[in-house]
């Protein structure tokens, strides 16, 4: 392989974890947007898509996590999906009042 030709990390300046949060942060943004334009189902389908591009994303691990609780009323997975952040981020303001409305 030619050494000149550096790889496309290299090209965009940017490492493959910085991609995958660049990617979630759109695509989080995204499902904000579908979310309050009220299609929560592709909402949610977005938050799984930045979830898989990088599963610490605490903004929407957060969202993920309030649709399950105050939407599809699934607790337990709210309230798993809300630790996960705390433990990311202890002081998430949204996710320890999302949580403290869990409770």
């Amino acid at each position: 392989a030619d050494q000149s030709i550096p790889d496309k990390a290299d090209q965009i300046g940017t490492s493959e974890t910085a991609l995958g949060t660049a990617v979630a942060t759109a695509l989080h943004r995204y499902a904000m947007f579908l979310y309050h334009k009220g299609n929560t189902t592709a909402a949610e389908g977005k938050l799984v898509l930045a979830l898989r591009s990088d599963p610490a994303h605490v903004g929407a691990m957060s969202d993920y996590a309030c649709i399950k609780h105050r939407l599809r009323r699934e607790y337990r997975l709210a309230e798993e999906g809300y630790k996960g952040v705390l433990a990311i981020e202890p002081v998430h303001m949204a996710t320890l009042c999302n949580l403290a409305w869990l409770y």
